[in-house]
């Protein structure tokens, strides 16, 4: 179903067993997702802003082409504020499903400064407990170009106390707190008491975030990194789109290509995906 949710067009799809997706076109932004028979399972500030170029405050932000101020264009890159197309809204082996795309010429026509011709397919699918996200970037022209991309995924938590995150030890990671310094994730499971902002390197596990009352498991593929990301209380209260206290209501797990950029071919595509499984305890 097309709707309008404060002021964007939307799709809104349910699959076959009750799983729910609210997808904006503005970004292709994956605003809600509730697995089937649970309680929404993603964060959306209340206070977020919608369209006119802003940067919609949770949900699952698509970033792309650089993470950060990694590269020279604008921070995070243009995709997540531009308008996407729908191309397919529907059901498909019982899944509800739904691709939108985005390509260098709505890019170029808003301003962007990116000069590489791209064409991006975005799938979004979800039944049952899970939630697949796959980002496919193609390279239509006649010379190589590099890019960043990451699913800036805002997981849904009970209360930040409550969260312990298993899959990371031993993992070197970027500490983005400090200035990128180096570390190493000597715990076995990491607990978030103050700022986090961690991109960590070469993850292969599952990532396993575990809430009060629920169990999440993040996998990838494609993507060589993972961002950890929670602002703390004193940065979270300098954001003027997310209440103070909202940091613990989320925690941002999300699959990246942050490190090392990947370099694509004239004429080569690259796929990158996310799923995200929710159980309860």
């Amino acid at each position: 179903m097309r709707k309008l949710f404060n002021d964007v067009w939307v799709t809104e799809l349910q699959s076959p067993d009750g799983a729910t997706i609210l997808i904006a076109d503005h970004g292709a932004h994956v605003l809600s997702w509730k697995p089937a028979g649970a309680q929404e399972a993603l964060y959306l500030s209340e206070r977020s802003k919608y369209g006119a170029n802003s940067a919609i405050r949770g949900g699952v932000p698509i970033i792309f082409p650089q993470f950060g101020e990694r590269g020279s264009g604008q921070r995070h890159g243009f995709a997540r504020l531009l308008t996407w197309s729908p191309d397919f809204a529907g059901i498909e082996q019982g899944r509800a499903v739904a691709r939108f795309r985005l390509s260098s010429e709505e890019a170029n026509g808003s301003g962007s400064g990116w000069p590489h011709r791209f064409d991006l397919l975005y799938e979004v699918a979800v039944s049952g407990q899970e939630l697949h996200l796959s980002l496919a970037v193609h390279n239509p022209s006649d010379q190589a170009w590099e890019f960043g991309a990451a699913l800036h995924t805002y997981l849904r938590v009970s209360d930040l106390d409550q969260v312990e995150i298993g899959g990371l030890h031993n993992i070197r990671y970027l500490d983005q707190t400090g200035s990128g310094a180096p570390a190493l994730q000597e715990d076995a499971l990491l607990r978030i008491d103050a700022e986090v902002d961690r991109i960590y390197l070469g993850v292969a596990e599952p990532i396993i975030l575990t809430d009060a009352d629920r169990v999440v498991t993040v996998r990838k593929q494609g993507f060589s990194d993972a961002v950890i990301w929670n602002p703390g209380p004193e940065k979270s209260s300098q954001l003027a789109d997310m209440a103070a206290n909202d940091y613990r209501a989320f925690v941002c797990i999300e699959a990246g290509a942050v490190e090392k950029h990947v370099t694509l071919a004239a004429g080569e595509r690259w796929v990158g995906s996310q799923s995200v499984t929710v159980n309860q305890k």
